[in-house]
């Protein structure tokens, strides 16, 4: 038994909280990590609200996975006092949700996890973050801390290959970034009849996601049968808005519509409860490379309430929707296949059922978060340092810090000089550039004048002395 410590800055599924997709995803490996009897901590910032404050003063509380299990234990930190929570605790293996909380985490006498659970440089580039070449540097070096790397899709992988030579991982090296699918547990048996007109979509605001064509395409259909009716859970990101307002528009017109129900973000038990009176869920997304690489959170936890999906038809998880028959694929910015597809749904209810009860059966099959984890346990069984792993700072990422001290130097010099340009004499230098050819112009006579009487007199005095 080992003694693990996974790291997340986001919300945790706790009872009352919403949760987020990295929240959730760390709560899948401590499920299933505590499953294999380690004692785990799931730490998470407390910026993300898991804990009430008098939890979090009492320190790590017990909590069981979902549904019925193993339980493991949860704490928070301050983002700022991360090393000494880490270090205080002496755990024997470290994981690191996203690379970037290794920026918060100096140097640890234990071996470090990072789990690559999605393509997050590019979330920061669709969010607009300020200085991409700076954040692509943060992730090379944390790469090249880590001892073991993991990540949510075989797709992913061939995208995250490359990042991690860069931090000096060798290509051959053993079980290199192995992936474990984002994964959870089967919520519910067959729980019909629910309501077969009911269709759901869930979700947080994120700029990377524009779930316009379907949501607007499904309304439609029900407006021109007099059929169903579309609930929606979202809201922004409990850990910062990001959306940038992209949803406004969006949620303003989906409120106003007679057919379609705004639920405000709730808690994660009280969304799960929710899902279980539906008939399906609706997850279309106009594709971009980030949705095209992500394996996504909700389409595992709608299917594992027994919903049947309504999924894109361009990512890793299309191809297991249908060979499980777990819900439908397609095109998600072709409205009238959607229209089709939605009138299909109200039209049988059976095959909705059907396709339901194979979407659980695709969880318990092969997204089961106490069977996914088998990469992740080997290595906490036997965790160790990577032996090619990087001490120094790699050549290029020097580089890029030497191009940016030179670039706070380069301010710094500009600055220095617009406080000189300011002073009475370089001001007047400025204007001279003005009235400077005229004054010469002026002068030139008067200098002429003063030389050729200093040559008379010279002339006038030598013939005296004559």
């Amino acid at each position: 038994m080992a003694r693990v410590m996974i790291i997340t800055a986001d919300p945790l599924p706790m009872p009352a909280q919403p949760a987020s997709g990295a929240g959730m995803r760390a709560w899948g490996l401590a499920a299933g990590l505590a499953a294999r009897a380690h004692d785990v901590i799931l730490a998470t910032a407390n910026t993300a609200g898991a804990l009430t404050s008098d939890e979090a003063r009492r320190g790590p509380i017990e909590v069981e996975s979902f549904p019925k299990g193993p339980v493991f234990k949860v704490a928070e930190y301050a983002r700022g006092d991360l090393t000494d929570f880490v270090r205080a605790r002496h755990p024997e293996v470290v994981v690191l949700q996203h690379w970037g909380g290794a920026r918060d985490l100096a140097s640890v006498a234990c071996p470090l996890v990072i789990d690559l659970a999605g393509p997050h440089w590019l979330e920061r580039w669709f969010w607009g973050a300020d200085d991409l070449d700076a954040d692509l540097s943060e992730k090379i070096e944390a790469l090249g801390r880590a001892d073991f790397v993991l990540c949510s899709g075989q797709w992913q992988r061939r995208y995250f290959l490359p990042f991690l030579f860069m931090a000096g991982w060798r290509p051959d090296t053993r079980n290199l970034c192995p992936v474990i699918p984002f994964s959870w547990f089967p919520m519910a048996a067959d729980t019909w009849p629910r309501d077969p007109e009911a269709l759901v979509y869930g979700g947080m605001f994120l700029p990377w996601q524009d779930p316009r064509v379907g949501l607007r395409s499904a309304l439609k259909v029900m407006d021109r049968t007099g059929r169903g009716r579309l609930h929606l859970y979202g809201g922004p990101h409990p850990s910062g808005d990001v959306s940038g307002g992209c949803f406004d528009e969006l949620w303003g017109d989906l409120r106003a519509h007679p057919r379609s129900h705004i639920h405000e973000l709730t808690g994660f038990d009280s969304l799960i409860k929710a899902y279980g009176h539906y008939g399906a869920a609706l997850d279309l997304m106009a594709p971009n490379c980030e949705r095209e690489l992500a394996f996504t959170t909700r389409t595992i936890v709608y299917m594992a309430c027994g919903l049947p999906v309504i999924h894109n038809n361009y990512s890793e998880l299309s191809g297991w929707i249908e060979r499980y028959e777990a819900g439908w694929s397609l095109t998600p910015e072709d409205a009238s296949a959607v229209e089709d597809m939605v009138q299909r749904v109200l039209d049988d209810p059976e095959e909705t059922r059907r396709r339901g009860l194979n979407a659980l059966r695709l969880v318990e099959e092969r997204f089961h978060a106490l069977q996914t984890i088998e990469p992740l346990a080997q290595f906490i069984e036997s965790p160790c340092f990577r032996d090619d792993k990087v001490q120094r700072p790699l050549q290029w990422v020097s580089r890029q810090r030497r191009i940016e001290e030179l670039e706070n130097e380069l301010a710094e010099t500009r600055t220095q000089l617009d406080s000189l340009q300011g002073k009475w004499w370089a001001r007047w230098a400025r204007k001279g550039r003005v009235w400077g050819p005229l004054v010469a112009l002026i002068a030139a006579p008067v200098v002429l004048a003063g030389v050729g009487a200093v040559w008379l007199s010279v002339r006038l005095s030598a013939l005296r002395d004559r």
